[in-house]
């Protein structure tokens, strides 16, 4: 894993953040300036109703949870892999080592991005998405 650290930080932002939001900022993002934090707030009940739901945690453990790196066959379809450059939580590497297992997937590692880069990289993950679904809907319909 890369080391923590904070790649933009803008004090005054963090100041007018609420406990739970600071923790979440200071603790995933290596960019923490006005937009990024607005967008983590934004995502504030979104995480703290998920939290609290243990059957709904359970049952997004059954339909996404399993053996990427031990698959029967390899994935066929579109994939995605979206990693932060800068993630300490989970990193970026050890993700190469499955991408045999998805031949039609894109593996793009975000600078300026930790363990969230769909909030910190947001028009770059919005359009390698974008570009993701339009394969998926080409897919679907050969």
């Amino acid at each position: 894993m890369p080391q923590r650290r904070v790649l933009v930080r803008d004090q005054t932002a963090l100041a007018e953040l609420d406990e739970w939001t600071r923790t979440a900022a200071e603790a995933l993002l290596v960019v923490q300036d006005r937009a990024t934090l607005s967008r983590i707030q934004a995502l504030r009940p979104l995480f703290k109703d998920a939290k609290q739901d243990y059957a709904f945690q359970d049952r997004l453990k059954r339909i996404f949870s399993f053996p990427v790196d031990e698959l029967p066959q390899p994935f066929g379809e579109p994939a995605l892999f979206l990693l932060g450059r800068q993630d300490h939580v989970v990193g970026y590497r050890d993700t190469w080592k499955i991408l045999e297992n998805f031949p039609r997937a894109t593996y793009a590692v975000l600078d300026q991005a930790g363990h969230a880069p769909d909030v910190e990289q947001v028009q770059l993950c919005q359009a390698l998405m974008s570009e993701w679904l339009d394969r998926v809907e080409a897919s679907a319909s050969e």
